[in-house]
Formats: C-alpha cells, structure tokens, sequence
C-alpha cells in the first residue's frame, strides 16, 4: 500500500516537475523529431529539409511535435501524481460534467480579450487588419494550437497551481504557478520587460478561470482561443512567433510599448490593460455568484 503523505517537500516537487516535466519534455520530443529527421534523409525524403534548415517547421512536423510533447508530458505528469504525490488524475480537474458549458465560457473569455485588445489597436490606428484566410491554413494551426495550450494546462494551472495551492492557499498557488509560467517563455524570440508581466498576467487569469469552473477546460479553451485569434486570425506574433498563420495579415505601426514591436501585442502595454479587465470581470462574475449563493442558503 502506497503511503498516505508525500515524500518530498511541495517545493522540491514543483522544481523537479518544473526542471524535468516542462523541460524534460521539450527535449524528449526535440530528440525524437531529430531522430526522424536524420532518418527520413537517409531515406531520401528530403523535400522539406530546406525550411527545417532555415528555422521554419513545416506544418506537419509541428503538429507532430506540439501532440508528442503533449504525449510526454502528460504521462511524466501522470508519474508525478501516482509515484510522489499519491494523488490521481481527478486533482487536474480535468472533469467530464459541465465540460460544454466551461469550453463555452473559456471560449467567450478568450473572444473578449482579444476583441478588445484589437478593437484598441484598430481605434488608436496602430493596426491595419486584412483577411485573406484559408480552411487548410486555419485547420492546420487548430491542430497545433489545441495541444500546446492543453498541454500547458495541465502542467502550470492542473499540476503547479494544484501543488502550491495545497502546501500554502490558492493565491499562492495562482501567483506562484503564473509567474513559473511566464519564466518557461524566456527563450521566446524578441522578449521583453513588459511581455513577461503579461504572461505572468495571463496566467493569473487562466487560474481564475480554473477557480471559478472548477475544470481545466476552461483556462485550456480560454488559452487556445487568446492564442487562435491572436496568431492564425488577426495574423499577428503569438508570443514572438509568426508561424501561426492561415493567410490572414495585420500591419502594425503604433508606439512599440503599446503594441508590443516584434514580440506581438502580449509585449505591449495595450495587453495589459485587456488582460487586468478579463481578470478584474472573472473576479466580479465570482464573487457575485458567492453572494447569490450565500443569498439562498441564508434563512
């Protein structure tokens, strides 16, 4: 029988999950695609090799990576619970009732922040948008998005926020897991001071949504939606990258602190002021559903 209480301190847990999870699975996957690689140029199929040469993955091959890495990390995260936390799956609270209405709801609170992140770049004329869409062009980046806000779920609000919430209260667990969140994107192209606020900020607001759903899927549709509008449909940076594109164009040239230059909008200060308004509306959705409640149950 397996003991009732952890091993290892909640701290030295969240650093090993953080190091050897997060981490860990990126050079899993990495070491993987690179065997493939190497393999299928032996072979002779090289007719994409030119734009992994230049830093460009074709779309396949990313989705290949974005499912792999989603494959690791999740069974390293199922290792974790089963082996040092003694927990089961159920503490990611990746449950099955109500799952609709909370993709819903994440689905809507991810179409608000971008709407008015963009409706601010388009009234301030800091950006031009223009269409230009393609089905195969938006598929394609649903199929690579999905996993990777999915996956980053279940490690920073399914396992971290969970982890430290448990050893010290949830809001340290939601600042904790978040500012852990905004540190995993320093390698990202063109980061800056206040890109760095912002996914912190992010991430405080995908752990909102967590509280008050009780379900992973809503901070997982909330995320994918940020990052579906953001990149393939408005056509701009998610993050600082520029791969996630369907044909859709954005030509921006406001002040760079606004509109976040080369890193993409979650580099400017125009992000904040969205992101500060979705959490400051889940806070007050919460907190009126509280007092609603505490109104019923009082005689």
């Amino acid at each position: 029988m397996l003991p009732a209480s952890p091993r290892l301190h909640p701290l030295v847990r969240a650093s090993l999950y953080y190091v050897a999870v997060i981490f860990g699975s990126q050079l899993v996957v990495g070491t993987l695609l690179g065997v493939a690689i190497v393999g299928l140029t032996l072979t002779g199929v090289t007719g994409w090799l030119g734009e992994v040469l230049e830093g460009r993955l074709p779309a396949w091959l990313l989705a290949l990576s974005t499912w792999l890495e989603l494959g690791v990390l999740a069974l390293a995260t199922w290792g974790f619970l089963r082996f040092l936390d003694r927990a089961g799956w159920r503490t990611l609270r990746m449950v099955r009732q109500d799952w609709l209405a909370s993709t819903l709801s994440g689905v809507a609170l991810g179409a608000l922040a971008i709407g008015m992140l963009t409706a601010l770049f388009a009234i301030a004329g800091w950006a031009q948008f223009h269409g230009g869409w393609t089905l195969n062009g938006l598929a394609a980046n649903a199929v690579v998005l999905l996993p990777a806000a999915l996956a980053e779920e279940i490690a920073f609000r399914g396992y971290l926020l969970s982890l430290l919430a448990r050893w010290r209260g949830w809001w340290l667990g939601a600042v904790g897991s978040s500012i852990l969140f905004s540190l995993a994107h320093l390698l990202n192209p063109s980061l800056n001071f206040v890109a760095l606020v912002n996914i912190a900020l992010a991430g405080l607001a995908f752990a909102l949504a967590l509280r008050i759903s009780n379900s992973l899927w809503l901070p997982t549709a909330f995320h994918f939606i940020w990052n579906y509008l953001l990149g393939p449909v408005f056509g701009l940076p998610v993050s600082g990258l520029t791969e996630f594109s369907a044909g859709a164009v954005a030509q921006v040239s406001g002040p760079p602190l606004w509109t976040g230059g080369a890193f993409g909008p979650e580099g400017g200060l125009a992000a904040t002021l969205a992101l500060v308004v979705v959490c400051l509306v889940i806070l007050a959705f919460h907190h009126a559903r509280r007092a609603r409640g505490e109104q019923l149950a009082s005689p």
